[in-house]
């Protein structure tokens, strides 16, 4: 029996997840749940990304169960990593601490569909205070030994541009949790 690890960036309207197979990244992903068809509220907003978010984790743990040729309750147990909101007040006012309850209410929706409780890890803890590209450089040169690795984060970051950088942060938190950071 082996460990799954989720990894969850939760944003405004998109969100990043990755999943690790052990030290290994299987799965990864931007996803938005926005809709300019039907404008929702706030709160429905983010009771789709919770919703959403645990859909994406059970297609991919079933497909990585079926790949291995393992019933994916085989698959053993799956831990939650979530990235918790910090207000980094840069003296301006220009920041709303308001907007991080939401972020919040994401996690909550989404860490509500699993058994145990998720690990809230705040973004300094797993990758410091280093401008954003410094750490994207980093995350991807963990990756580069790995084909399947690196396919995943340059297809995401060729495919979905700006919005990547939620998904590379959750690829980031889990090799952070898998001790591959360094």
């Amino acid at each position: 029996m082996h460990e799954l690890t989720v990894c969850f960036d939760p944003g405004k309207h998109t969100y990043g997840i990755a999943m690790f197979d052990g030290r290994r990244m299987i799965a990864l992903d931007t996803r938005s749940v926005h809709s300019r068809a039907r404008p929702v509220d706030e709160q429905e907003m983010h009771w789709r990304v919770g919703r959403d978010a645990f859909g994406w984790v059970n297609q991919v743990r079933d497909m990585h169960a079926a790949m291995a040729h393992s019933p994916t309750q085989n698959a053993a147990s799956v831990r939650v990593i979530v990235e918790w909101p910090r207000i980094y007040d840069n003296g301006d006012g220009s920041k709303d601490p308001n907007a991080l309850l939401w972020l919040c209410a994401s996690i909550g929706a989404f860490a509500s569909h699993f058994s145990t409780p998720p690990i809230h890890v705040a973004p300094a803890a797993w990758k410091g205070q280093v401008p954003k590209e410094v750490m994207t450089s980093r995350i991807l040169k963990r990756f580069a030994c790995d084909p399947q690795e690196w396919i995943l984060c340059e297809t995401l970051e060729k495919l979905r541009g700006t919005k990547a950088h939620h998904a590379l942060d959750a690829a980031g938190m889990g090799l952070w949790a898998s001790g591959r950071m360094g």
